[in-house]
Parts: C-alpha cells; sequence; structure tokens
C-alpha cells in the first residue's frame, strides 16, 4: 500500500489510529506496521498529541468569537489487573470533556451583547402562574401534532396505511424547525482529571478549559459570557426515565408498565435508569399497540385491512383520531359525590382503574413522543409549545432541576432574552443535541 512512497500512508494513520482508539495492545499495533497496515505504534502517540494540539488551536479561534462551551462529566476505567495502592492508577478515574461549538445564526454581534439582559434583569417583575400556563395557541398546536402523531402510527404498523406518512395533509406542523445547510464546527479539548459534580468543579474545569489550555485572561472569570442553555436530548432521557418509574407498577396491574414489559418479555428495563434506546422503544411499541388497538375499535370495521379497502381520507382520519383521543387519552374529569367531594381512585372498580391507567399512560407517552419528535427534527417551537406540559410532568415526576429549567426558560423568554438572541440560543441548544 505504501510500496512506491512512504508519504502514502494516509491509510496506515487511519488504521492505525482506529486500532488504538478500540484499545488494541501495543504487540498487534507493532505487527500491523510491520505487515504495513498501521505505522508504528510512537508514531500513532505522536500523531494523537498533533492532533490534540490542533483542535486546541481551533477551539481558541473560535472563543474570539460567539460561541457554545459544553462539557460533561466521564469516567475511564483501567485494567482490572491494576493492582491497588496508594500511588498506583485507580481503576476508575473520573473527569470531564469539553467541546467547543462555533455559535450559528448570529445576524448581528450585537445581539449577543449581555447589556439588555442585565438591563431587563434589573426591571424584570416575578414570574406569575399564568406565565406557565400554555397559551391557546400552544395548546392547538400540540392538539395537532398529537393527531398526526396518532394517525402516523397507523402508516408505521400497517402496510395498506403508508400513504399517511407522506400525505400533505397530514404532516406536522413546522414552528422554527433549523436551516436546512446548517453544518456544525466544533473542536474539543482535551479531558481533565476534574469533577463537574459541584459548583466548585465547574468553576475549576472552566478555568482550566479557557485559561490552562486556551491561554484566555478576561472578563469571562466574572462569568459574564454564560448563559445557561436547555439540553433537549438530556430532557428527553430524563422524561423517559421519569415516566419510566411513575407509570412502572407492579406486573399483576393491567395497564403498568411492568405489566406491558413481561408481556414483551424485557427484562433489561427494571432497573432506575435503564438504557435510553431500550426504554423508548418498548415505549413506543407500548404507545404503538394502544393506539393501534383504539384505531381497531373505533374505526367501525371488522378490520383495519377491511377499514384500509373502504379508502378513507384525511378528514375522516382526523375525525376518528379526535374520538380516540378523547376517549384514551386524556385522564377521566374528576367526579363528585353527594357531599361536592372528589371521588378517591380506591373506589373505583378493577377496569376502571385498568382504564384510567391506560389513559395516563397513553397522555404522558404522547407528550414524550411530540418532544422526542420536535428534538429529532430541530424544530424548537415545538418545544417551546410543551414548555408548559414539560413543568409540570418533570415536576410530578420528582424532577424538580427540570422543572425548574423549564420555568426558566420560560421567563427568560417572556422577560429577558431579546427575540433575536433567543433565537441563536435556541438554535445553539438543538443542534449540539
Amino acid at each position: 500500500m505504501n510500496i512506491c512512497s512512504l508519504q502514502c500512508s494516509q491509510l496506515q494513520y487511519l488504521f492505525g489510529l482506529y486500532t488504538w482508539v478500540t484499545g488494541t495492545s501495543k504487540q498487534t499495533i507493532e505487527v500491523l506496521d510491520a505487515a504495513g497496515l498501521s505505522v508504528l505504534y510512537l508514531t500513532i502517540i505522536k500523531t494523537i498529541g498533533t492532533m490534540a494540539d490542533d483542535s486546541i488551536a481551533l477551539a481558541s479561534k473560535l472563543t474570539y468569537k460567539p460561541h457554545i462551551l459544553t462539557y460533561d462529566n466521564m469516567d475511564i476505567s483501567s485494567s482490572q489487573h491494576v493492582e491497588q495502592r496508594p500511588d498506583a492508577v485507580s481503576k476508575v478515574r473520573s473527569g470531564c470533556f469539553c467541546l467547543i461549538y462555533g455559535c450559528h445564526g448570529v445576524k448581528d454581534r450585537r445581539h449577543m451583547l449581555l447589556a439588555p439582559i442585565l438591563e431587563n434583569l434589573r426591571k424584570v417583575i416575578p414570574l406569575k402562574v399564568r406565565d406557565i400556563c400554555p397559551t391557546r395557541p400552544q395548546f392547538l398546536a400540540y392538539h395537532h401534532q398529537t393527531v398526526i402523531n396518532i394517525i402516523h402510527v397507523l402508516g408505521c404498523n400497517s402496510k395498506q396505511f403508508k400513504f399517511v406518512i407522506s400525505h400533505p395533509d397530514i404532516q406536522h406542523l413546522s414552528c422554527r424547525p433549523l436551516p436546512g445547510n446548517l453544518k456544525t464546527i466544533f473542536a474539543a479539548l482535551r479531558a481533565t482529571t476534574i469533577e463537574e459534580k459541584t459548583i466548585n468543579g465547574n468553576l475549576l474545569n472552566q478555568e482550566n478549559f479557557y485559561i490552562k489550555q486556551m491561554g484566555h485572561i478576561n472578563s469571562w472569570t466574572r462569568r459574564e459570557i454564560f448563559t445557561l442553555g436547555i439540553a433537549p436530548l438530556h430532557a428527553c432521557m430524563n422524561l423517559a426515565w421519569g415516566l419510566r418509574a411513575k407509570h412502572y407498577g407492579s406486573a399483576t396491574t393491567p395497564g403498568s408498565l411492568v405489566y406491558f414489559f413481561n408481556l414483551m418479555e424485557k427484562k433489561c428495563l427494571a432497573g432506575e435508569k435503564p438504557d435510553y434506546h431500550a426504554l423508548t422503544s418498548a415505549l413506543r411499541q407500548i404507545l404503538d399497540g394502544i393506539l393501534i388497538s383504539c384505531w381497531k375499535k373505533e374505526c367501525g370495521y371488522a378490520s383495519l385491512d377491511k377499514f384500509a379497502d373502504s379508502h378513507p381520507g384525511p378528514a375522516e382520519l382526523k375525525t376518528i383520531e379526535m374520538t380516540i383521543l378523547n376517549k384514551y387519552c386524556t385522564a377521566f374529569p374528576e367526579t363528585r359525590n353527594e357531599d361536592s367531594r372528589p371521588t378517591p381512585a380506591s373506589s373505583m372498580t378493577h377496569d376502571d382503574i385498568c382504564h384510567q391507567n391506560l389513559r395516563l399512560l397513553t397522555r404522558d407517552l404522547l407528550v414524550l413522543i411530540e418532544l422526542m419528535t420536535a428534538v429529532s427534527q430541530g424544530d424548537f417551537g415545538r418545544i417551546e409549545d410543551l414548555l408548559p406540559d414539560l413543568a409540570a410532568m418533570f415536576r410530578s415526576i420528582g424532577s424538580n432541576k427540570y422543572a425548574v429549567e423549564c420555568i426558566g426558560l420560560m421567563y427568560n423568554l417572556r422577560y429577558m432574552w431579546p427575540p433575536e438572541y433567543a433565537y441563536v440560543h435556541f438554535i445553539c441548544c438543538l443542534y449540539r443535541s
């Protein structure tokens, strides 16, 4: 491969880097080098150092313009055969990994100034209950997106209804999608051994990133350049975990998640925080199964195949979907006894409890699916419509941090951020997810 010239070693460099990243031993890499498939182990180590220096140089260049700082904790495991003694490397070392992103959507650098935000902060008024309630446009927008989600379940699970996926009258409404030609520019910094799980750890990591690695000494030390952003993917993940805990129930309770998990033979979802992709895949299957059953019952035909043979149009599908939404995807209206007190749930019959469990589960899963769909399509307008409901749902599952984060975002949108800055902020939060 490099018989003609030793300079033609691009494949060897790439393959050598790949073997090092995947944990190939030094002796194996040396054998691959002797076979002409890789470069020397020492050359790989030097190349990694050069790539790290180039990445830091790019990150430093990006920080002279509006940019995003993102970092997260990491745990590195060493060999289990490492001897444990005071001066030896521990089996698990915690640290922090950082990425610097270029900031898209900045049409005028003055839109990124801190002064307008601080001025709004000085004259801001306390948040009121009406500020965190969904507005009528938000309610109607979510209602439309949910109608489309329920109808698309037919297209995803029946070949005869594939047409609904691409039908122009049965599509999600875009609110504020990402630009179609968006290309993300980012650079990685060297990982640190400083844990970011505490306030002091966050400050030390920021000092390491900006001062020790990139050599910046400016007003950032007063943290004036930082505006906290949301992490939509983390919101999806924590909402899925929270709903799993809220609706887990017991194996003998029909309508509970563990009841469905046992039917589906899902044994890896019993932990407090199971694998995100496995959990959301199972939740999608459960929601699809419930909604398909609802379609079979409300379509007016003996089977979905016969219903498809009738060639229903978008208007008919939406009419049936409204029935499904009202009968199976909302909570029971509160009933009261003769002395005007709410009827306790314990007084319901077994069938009523099962029905109520399914209605509550379906209602919450539809919100989760809409959030995941909005994030995957890069449409922050749809996420903004969900913020009031997400704040209430996070609070109900005990995730106070994310509930406060949703309320804080609504507060900033209403009182703090200029519209131009809010637009840039939303783009940055979405594309880094």
